[in-house]
């Protein structure tokens, strides 16, 4: 598995060589405790003042017969068995390798490398080309004075030269596709590095490559984290 997941990384990155959107969900909120409300009961209106029997002595004042109530207003009970069931969030970074090509460090240093040796290796073919088409100018003007004998010559020899020539562009191609690799290769260990660095220090649980996502459960978590990807790798800085 992790095998695949390296071969299908170095291809995508062969891929930025010169020749992830997805919004995070909100984390399910948290258990809402249920609310208590307290409502105390009306107050009562004071009795009217009784006048005064000027015989009978002054009368005791009266407390209320009844309490004040206390009214608890408690929602109905949450579902327990949801509750049970109620799992932490899974936090998943995806990047997007294509950015890390061309935006990081590495990458841009690897860019440049590749560009340098095409253009190189161009300028040969092109040179190589230039002689082949000069040959054959000269076997055209010398056809009508040679024999069959050398006519046959000459063009087995020009074959010969053509031959080479295709040879040489098709181990060009090979050179410039296994510095391809080379690079690729040395910017895939620079990002698993700091993938798990990363993800170590922010509990994520998995770090992929940016794709179109068919489905998602509540309780997964997608986060763009290439920029930080990219921070990371630049701060480590070239092999020593």
């Amino acid at each position: 598995m992790k095998f695949t997941c390296r071969k299908t990384m170095i291809t995508l990155l062969v891929c930025f060589l010169p020749t992830m959107a997805m919004a995070a969900e909100p984390v399910a909120g948290a258990e809402q405790k249920p609310s208590v409300q307290l409502q105390p009961a009306p107050q009562q209106k004071p009795a009217p003042p009784q006048q005064a029997t000027p015989p009978a002595t002054t009368a005791a004042p009266q407390l209320p017969t009844e309490q004040p109530k206390l009214q608890l207003n408690i929602p109905p009970a949450a579902n327990a068995q949801g509750v049970a069931k109620q799992q932490p969030a899974v936090l998943i970074g995806y990047i997007d390798p294509g950015r890390i090509s061309t935006d990081s460090k590495p990458g841009k240093a690897g860019q440049t490398k590749i560009t340098n040796k095409k253009k190189k290796l161009q300028a040969q073919i092109e040179a190589k080309r230039k002689q082949l088409g000069k040959h054959q100018s000269e076997i055209e003007a010398k056809l009508p004075s040679l024999s069959p004998q050398q006519r046959e010559a000459a063009s087995k020899e020009f074959k010969k030269k053509v031959e080479e020539f295709q040879k040489f562009g098709q181990k060009a191609e090979n050179e410039l596709q296994e510095l391809q690799i080379e690079l690729s290769n040395d910017l895939y260990e620079k990002i698993q590095k700091a993938a798990s660095v990363y993800a170590k220090k922010t509990n994520l649980s998995l770090v992929v490559v940016k794709r179109e996502i068919i489905y998602q459960s509540e309780g997964v978590v997608p986060m763009d984290i290439t920029d930080e990807i990219i921070k990371l790798i630049n701060e480590e800085g070239p092999k020593k």
